[in-house]
């Protein structure tokens, strides 16, 4: 089986930021990841809240890793930060449907 963000990490949510040019959080949200499948071809892509996403100039995703024995520890995260972060989504078309989604890169 094809590696899947949705599929591996089903139970997972991303801690979505809106950060300014120091890096000082002026918002957050979270999303989800899901997949969307056509044929043998499949796009990874993390779900959010239009408002989380609309006007933000830089943002980042935040993703706890666990420990190496498996345990929790709210510390050990990974960061993707992008500039024109508000650019990167592809938001609903209906302006009364608040999603937005964020294409992940294929792997």
């Amino acid at each position: 089986m094809n590696f899947s963000f949705a599929n591996d990490y089903k139970y997972c949510t991303v801690r979505i930021e809106i950060i300014d040019n120091q890096v000082n959080l002026l918002g957050s949200g979270t999303g989800f990841y899901f997949d969307i499948t056509n044929g043998d071809n499949t796009k990874s892509f993390v779900i959010t809240n239009k408002h989380v996403v609309k006007g933000a100039n830089r943002g980042r995703f935040q993703i706890h890793r666990a420990n190496e024995d498996g345990s929790i520890n709210p510390s050990n995260t990974a960061g993707l930060y992008l500039e024109n972060f508000e650019s990167h989504w592809i938001m609903h078309p209906d302006k009364h449907v608040d999603l937005a989604a964020y294409p992940l890169p294929d792997y």
